[in-house]
């Protein structure tokens, strides 16, 4: 079925009917690689295939509920990610690792990568001009590139969002009426943007900077008006 893994797979199986499944999750992961002393990443395939082999030579035939109920306890009470709590585990004599708080090993992670993106303000009357992305967020609306080197070379909104391995810079200029591009642009009223998809933290910027540009106009009348 789509969205069933091969863990909430076997955790049906084995909690719902006490079929003779293993299961690995992050607590039995743990578990597993120390007992077996497995030198591979458990984030790499050959790791998570390696786990799933030594938890069905474990699985007991008969009544695996119970087990792997217990084994998923070990992991997170005694087994645990740091400092584990060697003296009172159960099964320390089967253990094959020296220094248990070595593992699990994982794969190195690549470093944040920092990139700047940006975007401009463009209104008219009580319309956003906004722009169909074509590459991350395909098929979502954005606040468009800029036409121009910004007159202002502030901006007037900065957001820092993590994406994959990448720390992003987003900055918004203001940028005055320009020629669009029909293909991928389009002026949508104020009133209708909430309705249309767009990745958060464009629509993050997007808010701010209206409930900005709406607040600062009521200001405005307010202060002609008296």
């Amino acid at each position: 079925l789509p969205g069933i893994g091969k863990y909430t797979a076997h955790a049906v199986a084995s909690f719902a009917v006490n079929q003779s499944v293993p299961i690995v999750e992050a607590n039995t992961a743990r578990v597993l690689a120390r007992l077996f002393n497995l030198r591979e990443p458990i984030d790499s395939d050959l790791g998570r295939k390696r786990l799933w082999q030594h938890a069905a030579v474990l699985v007991p035939k008969s009544n695996s509920r119970t087990y792997n109920s217990a084994l998923i306890d070990l992991g997170a009470l005694v087994c645990v990610p740091r400092e584990p709590k060697c003296g009172i585990c159960s099964v320390k004599k089967f253990c094959r690792t020296k220094n248990p708080g070595t593992l699990p090993i994982k794969k190195m992670r690549p470093a944040m990568e920092r990139l700047t993106e940006n975007h401009a303000l463009t209104m008219r009357a009580d319309s956003i001009l906004l722009e169909k992305a074509d590459s991350r967020w395909r098929g979502m609306w954005i606040l468009p590139r800029p036409q121009a080197k910004p007159v202002n070379p502030q901006p007037i909104y900065k957001l820092v969002f993590p994406f994959t391995n990448h720390r992003v810079e987003l900055k918004v200029y203001v940028e005055h009426w320009r020629k669009i591009d029909k293909r991928s642009q389009c002026w949508i009223r104020v009133d209708s943007v909430d309705s249309i998809p767009m990745p958060s933290p464009h629509r993050k910027a997007m808010r701010h900077l209206l409930s900005e540009a709406t607040g600062g106009r009521s200001r405005r009348q307010q202060s002609s008006g008296s």
